[in-house]
């Protein structure tokens, strides 16, 4: 984006630079306009080589690290931008990944394009341009709970122990879980999530107890406890098989 001339502009640099020659006044004043454009929020990451190069294995990146760093300009013949690093948040933008605008929410990022000094990216299959300000990237989830919630870095999860059926305080998040995890471990997007799936599905009534509840299980010949009764046997034999 170009510096607006105003008479305030004229004569703040008038102020500034009382005795410029005139062989010097152009370069001056063109330095000057320079330093009072906006600085951009953004930041040039990596190039990408245009086009595939067998010889390397296919898309070759050059980040701003590399001996091979040569900044590209917009229509440079053999580099396009890969990546970009937003300055107010930190945020990274890369070619090919999801992103979301203020008209959508999941579009893929297909090319940065300059215009006027301001970095816009383009999307598809919209065919649209946004500033790099107004996107945002998609997060992806790391896994889902057994109640079903999709969870993503930084949130809080509740853990119960498959050994002892133990809750554990909530903990945040900051990797998928591993598969000796997942075996340990069944995670719940709350304590009081946890708290409900024990309920369900810890065994914790004796048929004794079970019969103290009410008169629907005073009698053995009552076919519903005779149902708990063969599947607590069968359970027992499972778990303890009999020798006949």
């Amino acid at each position: 984006m170009s510096t607006e001339i105003t008479d305030e502009l004229i004569n703040e640099f008038i102020e500034s630079k009382p005795s410029v020659r005139p062989e010097t006044f152009i370069k001056e004043w063109e330095q000057f306009k320079a330093s009072k454009q906006p600085k951009p929020d953004w930041e040039i990451l990596s190039y990408r080589v245009k086009g595939f190069v067998p010889r390397e294995g296919g898309n070759v990146i050059i980040d701003k690290n590399s001996l091979n760093w040569v900044p590209a300009q917009e229509g440079h013949e053999y580099y396009e931008i890969f990546s970009v690093k937003r300055l107010s948040d930190g945020d990274v933008f890369t070619l090919s990944t999801p992103i979301s605008t203020p008209k959508h929410k999941n579009l893929t990022l297909t090319n940065f394009l300059f215009h006027n000094n301001i970095l816009y990216a383009l999307t598809r299959p919209t065919d649209e341009k946004w500033r790099i300000s107004e996107i945002e990237n998609v997060k992806k989830s790391l896994f889902t709970t057994e109640d079903g919630q999709p969870i993503y870095k930084g949130d809080k999860v509740a853990l119960l122990s498959t050994d002892n059926w133990l809750i554990s305080y909530s903990v945040t998040v900051t990797h998928s879980p591993f598969k000796g995890d997942k075996n340990q471990f069944k995670y719940f997007s709350t304590k009081e999530v946890a708290e409900d799936y024990v309920l369900w599905n810890k065994e914790t009534l004796s048929l004794n107890e079970i019969k103290e509840l009410g008169d629907i299980f005073n009698h053995r010949s009552n076919i519903y406890f005779q149902k708990l009764i063969q599947r607590a046997e069968e359970k027992l034999n499972t778990t303890h098989p009999i020798n006949k």
